[in-house]
């Protein structure tokens, strides 16, 4: 949602599969009208998805972004190699939780002991991704709080060429998050559903 909040000019706004496109859909206000929103869907999921925001800033004539989570960007790295080879104008913002944060959500974290859990759907790489941002030729910058993200935000978008943005989240805290406002959510709705409105 700070993203989109950020977003004053119209936009193309590519968001990776898995937990990104959910809280697209769950945060961002869909009567946005600066947002063009594009998302993909690969054999797996999280396949091309650096590839189709690379391919949507190769024709765009305005900005591009894209939210993924570190998975689906590691399993596309060789698609920032188009950035660099073509010159190509895009934001990129990594949600670096080192693995499959959706996988938290579902039944088997708890059903598992917590190393098979890791192995099997965690996934963490521990992979750097400023190191990704430099192979191909991108700044890169690490916020550690919301201040330090719209600064580095408003910075990537008014410069011309690759920027990466990573986002160091906690697979745990995520969950924890998502659920508390789910809760509100549903003791917000108990009067309207009880008829007590």
């Amino acid at each position: 949602a700070e993203i989109a909040a950020l977003l004053l000019t119209e936009t193309t706004l590519v968001v990776g599969n898995s937990m990104p496109i959910r809280d697209v859909d769950a945060w961002v206000r869909g009567d946005h009208r600066a947002l063009r929103i594009v998302g993909t869907r690969g054999a797996n999921g999280i396949d091309g998805v650096t590839s189709t925001a690379l391919g949507a800033a190769a024709v765009a004539r305005d900005p591009v972004v894209l939210v993924v989570g570190d998975l689906s960007f590691f399993h596309d790295l060789n698609g920032l190699f188009a950035a660099k080879k073509f010159g190509l104008n895009a934001t990129i913002v990594v949600l670096n939780n080192d693995g499959g944060g959706i996988f938290s959500f579902l039944p088997q974290v708890d059903q598992l002991d917590a190393t098979i859990f890791e192995s099997l759907f965690g996934t963490p790489t521990g992979l750097d991704i400023a190191t990704a941002a430099r192979l191909f030729g991108g700044s890169h910058a690490r916020p550690d709080n919301l201040r330090a993200f719209r600064v580095d935000f408003c910075s990537a978008m008014s410069e011309s060429g690759l920027s990466i943005i990573e986002i160091v989240t906690e697979r745990t805290s995520n969950v924890e998050q998502h659920r508390a406002v789910w809760a509100a959510v549903a003791d917000a709705l108990v009067p309207f559903m009880s008829g007590e409105s």
